[in-house]
C-alpha cells in the first residue's frame, strides 16, 4: 500500500473488510516494511446499566500497526482488492506482475475484470426430465471448469471476440451454447453422472474434452485441440507432436507404415516361426546359427531397412519443423495426497502456476470447487474464484448481452487459501499455441522431478508399453455424429445417452484405497 502522508479526516467514514477499517494516515517503517494503521469499527454504545469490560486494543480510535508481511497482498486475510508484489512471487494466469504500483494496479485489474467469472444460476431452461432449473449445490465443479475453459478460449480467439465466448457458455441447451450446463449434463451422462451429482476434476476434464472434440470438428472448426492425461495415459511428448502434425505425413513417411503393417499382417497370416537359440539350419551348403552366425541379409531385408529408415528421419523432422494447425490445451487430472496435499507437492504445485502456459486449476475442499486463476508463492496461498454465489440466468434472451448480465461474469475479489487446505485432488490446465511453447512445457514438467519424487505431473520422451491408448484417446468416449445432433437440439424428451464408467481415481473422492 503506498504510504499516504495525510492526517485522516474527523468524519472519516469507515472502509475496509472483516470489521477493521483502514486510515489514510502513515506511522512510518516498522522493520524494514511500510505500515498503516488500521482500528476497529467504531463500537455500538452499550444500553445504560450494562457493565462491559473493554481492552486496550478494542477501545475506540486505537490502532494497531500490521506490516505487508503480516496481511499477503496489501489487503484482507480472506479478500483480495490491490495488486500483489513481483517480490513475493505471485502470479496470476501466468503472468507475473511487479512492485511498480502505479502501473501494476491498473493492469492487475484489468488482468481480474477480464477473466470470465461463472458462479450458480437459477431460472435457466429445465432439464428435462430431471426437473432442475438451476444448479445451486452441486454444478461447482462444473462452473469452475467453465472458466478455466473459458480463460483457455480467451487466450486462444482473443479478447475480441469476448461476446462469442460469453455466448458459448450461457445456459441454455443447443449449439450456441457449446458449455453450457445443459450440455456438460448430457456429455456427464456418459459417464454415468446424472444432473444434481457432484463432479470429480478428471470426469469434468474429459466433459469437456468431448465437447472441444465436438466443437472443433462439427460446429465451425475451433483450432483447438485438447488432451487429458492420467497416471494411466502421462503426457508423452513424441505422441502430443506425431498428433498435432499428422497432416503434415510425407507420402513416403505413409507408404513405408502402410508397408510395414501389410508385412507384418503377411508374416502373422503366413504363421513364420523362429529357429529357436542354438539350433542350426542349411542353406546353400551354408550352416548358420542365430546367434553366433545369422544369415547374411537379403537385398529386401537391406531395402526395408533404408526405408525405414528414411521413414525415421522424415518423421523426426516433421515432429521438429512442421506447423501446428491447431493450438493445445493440456489438461492433467492428479491427486497430490490422500487426506491433504503433501507437502513435497507443495512446491511443484506453486511452480506450476507461474508459468506462462498456466491457466491455473480446478479444486478446493470435498464437494466445494473454486477455479484458482493465481497464487503468492512465497506465503503458500492460492487466489480462488469461487462460484458459490447463486445469480439469476438469462438465457439466450434479448437481455443476454446486457451491461447487468455482463457485470456479474466479473469477479473483482477472489478468495484467498492457504495450499495446506486444499483437497489433493486437483486438475492443471496449461494453454500451447504452438510446437515452442509445448515443448517449453515439457521442459518445465520434467524439471518438476528435482522438486519431488515421484513428481507431480509426469512427462514421457516415448510411448509406455503399459499407457493404453495415450492422452489422445485413453478412457473418454469419442461422441459421434448421432450425439453432436443430440446436443444441438437438446431439449425434453431428448433420451440419454448410454453411460461410460470412467476408470478414474476421482470418481468418487469420498473412498480413497491404500
Amino acid at each position: 500500500v503506498r504510504p499516504i502522508l495525510e492526517k485522516p479526516l474527523a468524519d472519516e467514514e469507515p472502509r475496509g473488510y472483516s470489521g477493521l477499517v483502514t486510515t489514510r494516515k502513515t506511522f512510518g517503517v516498522v522493520g524494514g516494511a511500510p505500515t498503516w494503521c488500521v482500528r476497529p469499527e467504531r463500537a455500538m454504545t452499550p444500553p445504560l446499566g450494562t457493565t462491559t469490560t473493554t481492552t486496550t486494543s478494542e477501545l475506540p480510535g486505537r490502532c494497531r500497526h500490521r506490516t505487508l508481511e503480516e496481511t499477503p497482498f496489501g489487503g484482507d486475510t480472506r479478500r483480495l482488492s490491490s495488486p500483489p508484489e513481483r517480490s513475493a512471487g505471485c502470479y496470476f494466469l501466468g503472468r507475473a506482475y511487479g512492485d511498480d504500483e502505479a502501473e501494476t494496479s491498473a493492469e492487475w485489474r484489468r488482468h481480474l475484470a477480464s477473466t470470465l467469472y461463472f458462479s450458480y444460476r437459477c431460472g435457466f431452461e429445465e432439464m428435462a426430465p430431471y426437473g432442475y432449473v438451476d444448479d445451486a449445490g452441486w454444478g461447482c465443479m462444473l462452473r469452475s471448469s467453465q472458466m478455466l475453459m473459458a480463460a483457455a478460449l480467451l487466450r486462444h480467439v482473443g479478447d475480441a471476440r469476448r461476446h462469442q465466448v460469453v455466448r458459448w457458455f450461457a445456459d441454455a441447451p443447443g449449439d450456441v451454447a457449446v458449455y453450457s450446463i445443459h450440455n456438460l449434463v448430457r456429455v456427464g451422462m456418459k459417464y454415468d453422472k446424472l444432473p444434481g451429482e457432484w463432479y470429480g476434476p478428471g470426469v469434468a476434464a474429459h466433459v469437456f474434452k468431448d465437447l472441444c472434440e465436438m466443437h472443433d470438428r462439427a460446429l465451425g472448426g475451433l483450432k483447438l485441440a485438447m488432451v487429458v492425461t492420467s497416471p494411466e495415459a502421462p503426457l508423452c511428448e513424441d505422441e502430443v507432436l506425431d498428433e498435432m502434425t499428422a497432416d503434415s505425413a510425407t507420402p513416403a513417411e505413409d507408404a513405408v507404415c502402410s508397408a510395414s503393417s501389410s508385412e507384418e499382417d503377411d508374416d502373422d497370416d503366413a504363421g513364420t516361426t523362429t529357429v529357436p537359440s542354438g539350433s542350426t539350419q542349411e542353406d546353400d551348403g551354408q550352416t548358420y546359427d542365430p546367434l553366433l552366425r545369422p544369415p547374411p541379409a537379403t537385398a529386401a531385408d537391406i531395402a526395408r531397412a533404408q526405408r525405414l529408415e528414411a521413414a525415421k528421419e522424415a518423421r523426426r523432422s516433421r515432429l521438429d519443423s512442421a506447423p501446428w494447425p491447431r493450438a493445445l490445451l493440456v489438461v492433467t487430472p492428479l491427486r497430490a495426497g490422500l487426506a491433504k496435499i503433501e507437502p513435497k507437492f507443495v512446491a511443484p504445485l506453486l511452480a506450476c502456476v507461474s508459468w506462462p502456459q498456466s491457466l491455473g486449476f480446478v479444486g478446493g475442499r470435498p464437494r466445494q470447487a473454486l477455479f484458482f486463476a493465481g497464487a503468492d508463492c512465497r506465503r503458500r496461498v492460492v487466489l480462488g474464484l469461487d462460484p458459490h454465489v447463486v445469480q439469476t440466468s438469462p438465457g439466450l434472451g434479448p437481455g443476454f448481452l446486457s451491461e447487468a448480465h455482463l457485470a456479474s461474469l466479473v469477479c473483482l475479489n477472489p478468495r484467498k487459501i492457504h495450499v495446506d487446505a486444499l483437497d489433493p485432488s486437483l486438475a492443471f490446465g496449461f494453454y500451447c499455441r504452438d510446437r515452442a511453447e509445448f515443448v517449453d512445457l515439457c521442459d518445465r514438467l520434467r524439471g518438476l522431478r528435482a522438486l519431488s519424487d515421484p513428481p507431480l505431473v509426469e512427462v514421457l520422451d516415448g510411448p509406455r508399453a503399459d499407457c493404453g491408448s495415450g492422452v489422445f484417446g485413453g478412457p473418454t468416449t469419442v461422441l459421434g455424429e448421432d450425439d453432436c445432433e443430440a446436443l444441438c437440439v437438446l431439449g425434453p424428451g431428448v433420451e440419454a445417452p448410454t453411460t461410460t464408467t470412467l476408470d478414474d481415481d476421482d470418481v468418487d473422492d469420498e473412498y480413497v484405497v491404500v
